[in-house]
């Protein structure tokens, strides 16, 4: 018997990476130098992955469908049974719904990267071969995700110094979210009426108008959205500070005295979204 490695059938996630790689004309003699490059590890490691002398990660497996273009969705779609059931992908903390074919037997041997155990009366889970060691398990032969796609977070930025309601809003718009600068309390209280926004940054003081009566329209929209507010006054005693507090505990907002950093804004409504998803 051949004991050359390249005699060993290949896993279910070698051989998808080589029908990416064929899909792509990458041949033979290049592949490994490919994979080098695309997953930034040395070339040993890379031929070790494709020869089946090494696993694959999830993550790998991920940034080589994103280095080619495609998705994970794509690059693992082979070995189609006759019919799938629904499972839960585990990987990490995360729970992905993701539909699965599975093989035909149980098996306690690694049967892949990726396998398929049910607890009694339980959804199917998939996790990688690793996690579920001595456990019976059946071969993933093809993993389906489908995503709900949404474009980027929507945020509401308010104040009248049009400057920093535009210097914030093009910030955020910088690190991936769709934000948009207002000036007064009423535009913005017409674009929530017709579409309330995924997160808001308001000033307290607006056109020397408070904000609070807006921020309980917002707030009666959505009970979980993150809302930080801005002012630039309460050491010059224009804002009274126990009216801030008692709507900041009311509302559930955080606040900021000018000058602050946008980073710090941009981090609160990355703590916020993070409490809404965990709600």
């Amino acid at each position: 018997m051949s004991t050359d490695p390249l005699d060993v059938p290949p896993s279910l996630a070698t051989l998808c990476v080589i029908r990416l790689l064929d899909r792509h004309q990458i041949p033979a003699r290049q592949r490994a130098g490919v994979l080098e490059k695309a997953l930034g590890i040395t070339y040993q490691p890379a031929r070790r992955r494709l020869i089946d002398e090494a696993g694959w990660t999830l993550e790998e497996l991920r940034t080589i469908a994103d280095y080619f273009g495609e998705t994970l969705q794509s690059l693992v779609a082979e070995g189609q049974s006759s019919s799938s059931v629904s499972a839960v992908l585990v990987t990490g903390s995360l729970r992905i719904p993701c539909s699965v074919w599975l093989g035909d037997t149980p098996q306690r041997a690694r049967p892949g990267p990726l396998v398929a155990t049910r607890p009694t009366a339980g959804d199917w889970l998939i996790t990688p071969a690793g996690d579920a060691a001595g456990v019976e398990s059946y071969e993933v032969k093809r993993l389906l995700i489908q995503t709900a796609t949404r474009g980027a977070r929507r945020i509401a930025v308010l104040d009248d110094d049009r400057d920093l309601a535009q210097s914030i809003a093009q910030y955020m718009t910088e690190v991936g979210l769709e934000a948009t600068p207002f000036y007064t309390v009423e535009d913005l209280s017409r674009a929530v009426s017709a579409e309330p926004f995924d997160g808001y940054v308001v000033d307290w003081l607006v056109n020397k108008q408070s904000a609070r009566t807006l921020i309980a329209e917002i707030r009666g929209r959505s009970a979980t959205c993150p809302i930080v507010v801005l002012t630039g006054q309460m050491l010059q005693g224009k804002v009274d500070e126990s009216e801030l507090a008692s709507a900041a505990a009311a509302y559930r907002l955080q606040y900021f005295e000018k000058p602050v950093r946008t980073s710090a804004i941009m981090s609160a409504l990355e703590l916020g979204f993070g409490r809404q998803a965990g709600a």
